[in-house]
């Protein structure tokens, strides 16, 4: 990685820039040490007239002027003007006249270059930089992990809020680490305020939008996708992939980060930047459900399966509970579908994750993902549970006796994959999905939630994602006891700090604690896990490759390689993000068949092979592809891979999302491709342990 630098002129600039800003003795001392300089010039000056034969002041001049000004610089303490006092009256009037004007002068001069630079509006020429656009209060957080993780370089940031962003980034970085901190002034939509930024001379970029604008309907993310049009305007394409700048861009919408996710962008981007998506509430939900290590206990987080994997034969399954529909409630819930895959599913298709919803307008946001995921609701298992007020009473007393939809078997199913033929096969979704409306309070609600903590085979997750923080916590802590006992965790969203939540979760009554099953979630400041980030893109570009990666490959790659691979072209980029869920779910296949040591079974190949294939039906329904009509399966069939390839591209409808059994029959080519990726996993396990040093 090349070297971050500053010009000399600008590194000069800076320093005194930063020295007039700090002011008192600090300002003093600069204003001394220009008086000095300037006294010293002058001294230099007059020396060099006497040695000089043409000199403008002449040391032997008979002019009075030129001598008095010679003596009054050169000697002033002897009396060379006795016989003028008038003239001598006259020079130290002007002299302090000018000494005055000098001082006010330079004095005004420096305060505004002061003001300036406390204002961002002073501007240096560096290289080899990172260059963030937007002020998010994670950034300390990030800039602190990228700092430890070896970014030694200068951080240009680009804000409307400089004054708040240099007082929280110095409570959170050394002072050295500061001073690679550059601070600018501007709007980060505005093309005009790009070139101070100097993108072209830039190793990286992060475009994270201002936080004002976060947890508000806002125009973030159209700000946010401006600034990138206006970078890609401004700099030129490189001539080899690598030269590619890496380019973060945060969503704050989920529907805008999965639509980039998954949509092709156009060549203009793709040509110049490696472009990698990502969303505040989706990288926290990342961060809470996935567990890189085997040893769950290690972890603040447990995952969802809790701290012993859900084995083949296992009874149990999983079951999330998100109280809140709100942009957090919905990243935990579609964590939790692309992770909540097990292999006992195989062998029972009754054990599904469940995924529950708890709103007051539930209804609304049940709408919404019906709408944005059709296909899933056409195909998964579902229920709407109206568990609101009115003046008589609940809608509804016992919650669990609601009956759910099967769109696949109901009768009354208007769903389009619905045939005879079952052309789509049976038990291909291991997922059913439950929207509760109703207030948490709601007593049909709470012996709801408390019928599914006493359920023995039940390994429970209760998510507690409401806005508001006071009431978050209220929520968190009212729930019945036995959740407290039984539950795997209890996660509160604390978006503006953790600190009542960690106290009570570390207190305990008599040697008991209460509440040890709380935790603390979706703080602000540290919402970005840079180190996870690079696991998973390293896992996701090893899965991509021929053949399980060996050691030494490991040790010599480099995650912002493998980012910058799924920019060669569009198709690329789209399969980076299903090898990231896929490497996402490397770890809960490793605890599910009791890997200590990331090695798996050859016995254990099939089943978590086909556990893979439903996780990726799944995905796939997630990121709004569908399965093929009857008839169109059977043109695809007829037609070969071109038909095949014609679909995916222009109906995002895959043939390959039917069940294991089906796709022998329909694509019996791709049939070895989930026990190949299962392959990898040991590998990959191992290079990424490696990496972190844990292997000797």
């Amino acid at each position: 990685m090349k070297k971050s630098t500053i010009s000399p002129w600008s590194w000069i600039k800076l320093q005194a820039h930063r020295a007039l800003a700090k002011g008192g003795w600090y300002q003093f001392a600069f204003y001394a040490i220009l008086v000095v300089l300037l006294l010293g010039i002058i001294s230099l000056g007059f020396s060099f007239a006497k040695e000089c034969k043409w000199a403008i002041i002449d040391y032997q001049a008979d002019g009075p002027v030129s001598a008095a000004f010679y003596h009054l610089f050169t000697n002033g303490g002897e009396n060379k003007l006795g016989n003028m006092p008038d003239l001598g009256w006259l020079i130290t009037i002007i002299g302090v006249m000018l000494v005055a004007v000098l001082t006010s002068l330079f004095t005004n001069s420096f305060d505004k270059l002061a003001q300036r630079y406390l204002a961002g509006e002073t501007h240096y020429k560096v290289k080899n930089h990172v260059a963030v656009f937007g002020y998010h209060e994670m950034l300390p957080g990030l800039l602190k992990q990228l700092y430890s993780s070896g970014y030694d370089c200068y951080f240009i940031i680009q804000t409307n809020k400089v004054e708040k962003a240099r007082n929280e980034l110095a409570r959170v970085l050394t002072k050295p680490q500061m001073n690679k901190i550059i601070l600018q002034e501007g709007d980060i939509s505005s093309i005009l305020d790009l070139p101070m930024m100097r993108i072209q001379k830039s190793r990286e970029v992060f475009i994270l939008g201002e936080d004002m604008m976060l947890g508000v309907d806002s125009s973030h993310d159209t700000a946010v996708l401006q600034c990138l049009e206006n970078i890609v305007d401004c700099i030129p394409a490189p001539a080899i992939d690598e030269d590619k700048v890496l380019c973060h861009v945060m969503f704050e919408h989920h529907s805008t980060f999965a639509v980039f996710q998954h949509t092709d962008l156009n060549n203009k981007v793709l040509n110049k930047l490696a472009f990698m998506p990502f969303n505040y509430y989706a990288m926290w939900a990342r961060k809470v459900f996935v567990n890189d290590s085997l040893m769950p206990e290690a972890s603040p987080y447990l995952p969802l399966e809790g701290k012993t994997g859900v084995g083949p034969d296992s009874e149990d399954h999983v079951h999330l509970i998100v109280i809140g529909m709100s942009r957090m409630g919905v990243a935990m819930g579609m964590q939790a579908a692309h992770l909540g895959h097990y292999p006992n599913y195989v062998n029972n298709p009754k054990c599904k994750t469940r995924i529950t919803f708890i709103d007051k307008k539930v209804r609304d946001e049940m709408y919404h993902l019906q709408g944005s995921m059709d296909a899933m609701f056409q195909t998964a298992s579902w229920r709407y549970v109206n568990a609101g007020e009115n003046d008589y009473g609940y809608y509804t007393e016992r919650i669990s006796e609601t009956p759910w939809k099967y769109p696949l078997k109901d009768k009354d199913s208007k769903s389009p994959y619905k045939t005879k033929t079952e052309h789509l096969g049976k038990d291909f979704i291991d997922l059913e999905w439950e929207f509760i409306n109703g207030d948490v309070e709601n007593p049909a609600i709470q012996d709801y939630i408390k019928e599914v903590a006493e359920d023995v085979h039940t390994r429970l997750t209760i998510a507690v994602c409401v806005p508001n923080t006071s009431h978050s916590i209220a929520v968190g802590l009212n729930l019945p006891h036995v959740v407290y006992k039984k539950a795997v965790q209890v996660l509160v969203y604390q978006p503006t700090g953790d600190s009542i939540v960690s106290t009570l979760s570390n207190s305990s009554i008599s040697g008991f604690a209460p509440y040890a099953r709380i935790h603390s979630f979706g703080m602000k400041t540290d919402a970005y896990d840079l180190t996870l980030v690079r696991k998973l893109v390293f896992a996701a570009g090893s899965l991509s490759s021929e053949g399980a990666p060996t050691l030494q490959e490991m040790l010599v790659a480099d995650a912002r390689k493998q980012l910058k691979k799924a920019s060669k072209s569009k198709s690329a980029a789209a399969n980076m993000w299903s090898n990231i869920y896929n490497a996402s779910h490397m770890w809960t296949k490793l605890r599910s068949v009791g890997s200590m040591d990331g090695t798996i079974p050859e016995d254990m190949v099939d089943i978590l092979g086909k556990t893979e294939h439903v996780r990726w039906n799944v995905e796939q329904l997630l990121t709004r592809y569908r399965p093929l009509l009857e008839t169109e399966q059977r043109e695809v069939i007829l037609g070969g891979d071109d038909v095949k390839n014609r679909y995916k591209r222009e109906e995002r409808a895959h043939l390959d999302i039917t069940s294991r059994e089906r796709l022998e029959s329909v694509d019996a080519g791709v049939i070895e491709y989930d026990p190949d990726l299962v392959k990898k996993i040991p590998g990959i396990y191992k290079g990424l342990k490696s990496l972190s040093g844990d292997v000797k």
